[in-house]
């Protein structure tokens, strides 16, 4: 009886086996010419974010066998990372690359291709053009590209406004930013440094350029790259001194900016570097604007003096501020406007400083771009209590501050409790009682704010 159930078990188990080897048979599994891959892209890393990639309907990836002949492969489906072929070589897959182009080469394990040095580019925010390479693993039934790895860097840059007419990238040591370049896919599958080589022709260039394509979303109706975001393609290495950027502007002014001026910089592969704010933004992150109004001399002599580009007016009146400072090693001068009214009465400019003569008279103070208005210090000359408040432009009051007397200057801090204010907007400063005597006005403007997310 035992001898019987054996063989009976015996018999079930080849016949599961016979059915699970025949389970495909006359299907596409079947067929050596059909290939079905699951293929992922690596995500490009921004400020410590994964930035993941979606595949677009009818995506090709060039696929290789082990004699290194190619077949696309293609999804059908938005999103699908299911790709596949009906004409595959029936030989066993061994790299591919994306995306496929004629311009990129696949010979014995090595894949060549060019990064230009002329980059135009027609979208905002949108990286520049990549290539994936990834190694084939698992088998007929589960073949994958989990992931495809990014042999490229990115390189980022900002402009708030739209005045650039071209913006030209170039290493200051002289490393190649693009050219042909040639990729070892087993040490990039292997994640080793030295993965990618050069050729020494006219296309290795350490000088990249981008521009606007015409009648797309990144030209202005003046011709000029808009305002936003850019990537730019580069190669992922040291840049040993650095990286200069020149903008070329429609006023004919140019624009050099640096990163990496002090130590060099690195784009590692499959990240992005960034520069950090806008390039048109050359103003420190941090801005302090300090009218003086009194100066005091060595043999201790009091005098009044105006901070102003323009002379003293009696009555309202526009004056300029000239604001000195220094950005990657040359000197800029940024103007802000401020705005006196004596509230119908007359200002003096006097030993003591400036006096405002009437109630309620005032500064219009000045907006100044990405920045919050972070503080306000208030120096008089006066023995008896003087105030102020800050008013928005409609007329309400968003802080009224303490009292400053001499010796004593009054001051406060942005956010105050839950008043804070906002970027890119004018106050007015307000002097609450008559005849006060300004040593000093002290504006203190930041990118940030304590507690303020952006």
């Amino acid at each position: 009886m035992k001898t019987r159930s054996l063989a009976i078990f015996s018999a079930l188990v080849l016949f599961a086996a016979s059915c699970e080897e025949n389970i495909n048979k006359g299907t596409v599994w079947d067929d050596p010419h059909f290939i079905r891959v699951t293929a992922t892209r690596e995500a490009m890393v921004e400020r410590s974010e994964q930035k993941g990639f979606q595949w677009m309907l009818e995506d090709t990836i060039s696929l290789f066998d082990q004699e290194y002949r190619e077949v696309p492969i293609r999804n059908n489906e938005e999103g699908s990372r299911i790709f596949f072929s009906y004409d595959w070589t029936a030989s066993a897959p061994g790299y591919a690359v994306y995306p496929r182009t004629e311009d990129v080469v696949f010979n014995a394990g090595y894949v060549t291709f060019n990064v230009p040095a002329e980059q135009p580019v027609s979208k905002l925010e949108s990286f520049g053009s990549m290539v994936f390479v990834g190694k084939v693993t698992g088998n007929s039934s589960a073949y994958k590209l989990n992931p495809l790895k990014n042999t490229l860097s990115q390189l980022k840059l900002c402009m708030s406004d739209s005045t650039a007419t071209s913006i030209k990238i170039e290493s200051v040591a002289g490393e190649p930013l693009v050219g042909n370049v040639t990729v070892d896919c087993a040490k990039l599958a292997n994640g080793e440094d030295g993965f990618w080589t050069i050729a020494d022709d006219d296309k290795k260039s350490s000088v990249v350029v981008i521009t606007p394509v015409a009648d797309s979303e990144a030209i202005s109706q003046s011709g000029c790259l808009q305002a936003g975001s850019y990537y730019v393609t580069i190669l992922p290495q040291t840049y040993a001194e650095g990286i200069r950027i020149t903008v070329e502007r429609s006023n004919d002014e140019t624009l050099v900016r640096m990163i990496g001026q002090e130590g060099g910089c690195v784009a590692n592969r499959s990240e992005v570097l960034e520069f950090p704010g806008d390039l048109d933004d050359t103003l420190p992150d941090e801005v302090t604007i300090q009218l003086n109004f009194q100066e005091i001399d060595e043999n201790g002599t009091k005098k009044g003096v105006w901070p102003f580009v323009e002379a003293k007016e009696v009555n309202d009146a526009n004056y300029t501020y000239a604001y000195d400072y220094t950005v990657d090693g040359s000197e800029k001068t940024a103007n802000f406007n401020i705005f006196i009214s004596g509230n119908k009465s007359a200002y003096n400019l006097t030993v003591n400083g400036l006096r405002m003569v009437g109630k309620n008279s005032r500064f219009t103070l000045p907006a100044v771009s990405n920045r919050y208005l972070k503080s306000v210090t208030l120096d008089v000359t006066n023995s008896y209590a003087k105030g102020f408040a800050l008013i928005k432009m409609d007329w309400s009051t968003l802080y009224t501050g303490p009292n400053a007397t001499a010796g004593k200057p009054a001051s406060v801090t942005f956010p105050v409790g839950d008043v804070i204010t906002e970027k890119d907007t004018e106050y007015y400063l307000r002097f609450t009682a008559a005849n006060t005597d300004i040593k000093t006005v002290t504006l203190v403007y930041s990118k940030t704010l304590d507690g303020v997310s952006e």
